[in-house]
């Protein structure tokens, strides 16, 4: 693990290297064997497309008479929902470390090599969560002492009598 998270890193060429290798393709089924899920009777299907009735409906079977849907591994993200100005032209977040480049604010957590190949796993993604973290404080303090200095201001113009 020490290599996922502190080795391939966007910090080292071996890291910029295997994240450019790895983009495109979708996350990887961590410790999740196909037989294994087979024989737990799930059944894996392709991409939920809507709703009838109150059921989901795959792009491939139709509506599936199901009680349970778990959204996981293995699939490629779908930012569709996000109806913001922030993706790059390989439809993917641009941000710097989970820090949105284009939209003030927003902020991400779990993104495949979000900074290291772990980012996307629980092994990692602390990694990426403290540094938002960290940007989010910081971002905190920063706006405490704007509006700390607008009330100084407006204390003072009132005791002045230019307010």
């Amino acid at each position: 693990m020490f290599a996922f998270k502190h080795v391939l890193t966007l910090r080292t060429p071996m890291g910029r290297a295997q994240r450019q290798k790895g983009l495109g393709h979708g996350a990887a089924l961590v410790r999740n064997k196909i037989e294994d899920l087979d024989a737990a009777g799930i059944t894996r299907v392709g991409r939920v497309i809507g709703t009838r009735d109150g059921l989901p409906v795959a792009e491939e079977v139709g509506r599936l008479r199901v009680s349970t849907v778990v959204w996981c591994t293995g699939s490629e993200p779908d930012y569709g929902w996000l109806n913001l100005p922030v993706f790059g032209s390989d439809g993917r977040p641009r941000h710097h470390r989970g820090v949105s480049d284009a939209e003030p604010g927003l902020y991400f957590v779990g993104l495949d090599f979000q900074f290291s190949q772990a980012s996307a796993t629980i092994q990692g993604v602390d990694q990426d969560a403290r540094h938002v973290v960290r940007r989010l404080r910081r971002q905190a303090r920063k706006a405490h002492r704007a509006g700390a200095q607008k009330s100084e201001a407006a204390v003072s113009r009132a005791q002045t009598g230019t307010a």
